[in-house]
């Protein structure tokens, strides 16, 4: 007898993200938008796309080594991104919004003198596991004032996390992937081969998609 397995996957084990940006037209009620960052790992959770892209923003557009004034590689800071805010408000101000707030992670008091962890230095920091991978949905969502919009201001547009070590059937971190894959197993548990099938979560009419892994 063949055992099956919904959304086992055999490889290196990695986080996985399905950005799911609603393709409808960009709606806004809201005068004032607060873009917040987070830490987006391995759980599996629904997440705001708005507070996602701007975490990815701080990571890759923000985040800076001064390699040459400081000894320690990993003693990065975040610095401000004036253009990229004031691109954003211009956007959104299309859309009724008047304000933007940019959340910053905050110094803790005396960093200066002890710093010595990139991590010791903020009271709280963003993350996103492999950020890097998200540096081409950033630049995208810079470059196309639309898709900026609809991943900011549509409450449809969502984030599924996940990681490739999850066996439930109905995980959402895979919504971007037009198919998954089911793993067979025989009666002892060893694992014989795998096979693909319609993802039932994949609705590409309803949501454009990015995928983030690593």
């Amino acid at each position: 007898m063949i055992q099956v397995r919904n959304c086992v996957f055999e490889t290196n084990s990695s986080s996985v993200h399905s950005i799911c940006i609603s393709r409808d037209k960009p709606k806004n009620h809201k005068k004032v938008i607060v873009l917040d960052f987070g830490e987006y790992e391995w759980g599996c959770e629904c997440v705001s796309s708005k507070n996602y892209l701007w975490t990815a923003i701080l990571l890759t557009k923000s985040y800076h080594y001064d390699y040459k004034n400081d000894k320690d590689p990993d003693n990065g800071i975040y610095l401000p991104i004036p253009e990229i805010e004031s691109h954003i408000k211009k956007v959104l101000a299309e859309y009724g919004v008047e304000s933007v707030i940019f959340r910053y992670p905050r110094l803790k008091p005396n960093t200066e003198k002890e710093r010595k962890w990139y991590w010791s230095r903020y009271e709280d920091e963003p993350s996103i596991d492999h950020y890097g991978e998200t540096e081409e949905f950033v630049d995208m969502c810079l470059a196309n004032d639309d898709l900026l919009a609809r991943t900011i201001l549509n409450s449809d547009s969502v984030v599924y996390t996940g990681n490739d070590n999850s066996c439930d059937e109905d995980n959402l971190c895979y919504s971007s992937e037009p198919t998954i894959c089911e793993s067979l197993y025989d009666d002892d548990g060893n694992y014989i081969g795998s096979k693909t099938m319609p993802n039932p979560n994949y609705e590409p009419d309803k949501f454009d998609y990015f995928m983030k892994g690593n």
